[in-house]
């Protein structure tokens, strides 16, 4: 998994929409 990718899961997992 690249750098970005577990930027944006981590972000998804804080911020649900």
């Amino acid at each position: 998994m690249s750098g970005a990718a577990l930027v944006r899961r981590v972000q998804n997992n804080l911020v649900p929409n």
